[in-house]
């Protein structure tokens, strides 16, 4: 079940997630700090226009996405599902329903920056309607386009 957050504990769970998605990301960055721990994000982040989500089962919390607002856009910045629950739909349900309350808000473009040689986000991303809007030498700004979702 995929539940808005709004306590302080969602949002330390959701704190937990993103430092294992840094924590992941080492595998592309090796600049990245082994030791980086998130601490108090999500419970500052929290307000009227930015979307936290958690993805529950039988009390368990089994991954999160995140929707930013910037400017008139929103970034989709943070996706972790646990990796024992991986490939089972869990990242495809999160990104849907994000995409749905972001819709619910108005016409928003939706942003995703996605490191290239992350294959498995990249297509996960693609078979959802998102395109390459830019590129860099690192990573893909993907847009959500409804009309290209799979």
């Amino acid at each position: 079940m995929i539940i808005p957050v709004t306590s302080p504990d969602d949002c330390l769970i959701c704190d937990n997630f993103l430092t294992m998605l840094i924590q992941d990301e080492r595998q592309y960055d090796d600049s990245i700090d082994p030791n980086f721990v998130v601490q108090d994000y999500f419970v500052n982040m929290l307000n009227n226009d930015n979307i936290l989500l958690i993805y529950k089962d039988k009390g368990s919390s089994l991954g999160y996405t995140f929707g930013r607002k910037i400017n008139n856009d929103y970034l989709i910045d943070g996706l972790f599902v646990a990796k024992e629950y991986r490939q089972k739909g869990i990242a495809t349900a999160l990104v849907k329903d994000l995409i749905k309350r972001i819709q619910s808000k108005g016409d928003f473009p939706i942003l995703i920056n996605v490191v290239k040689a992350n294959t498995k986000a990249y297509n996960l991303y693609q078979t959802l309607g998102f395109t390459i809007q830019s590129a860099n030498r690192h990573k893909y700004t993907m847009i959500y386009d409804d009309k290209k979702e799979k």
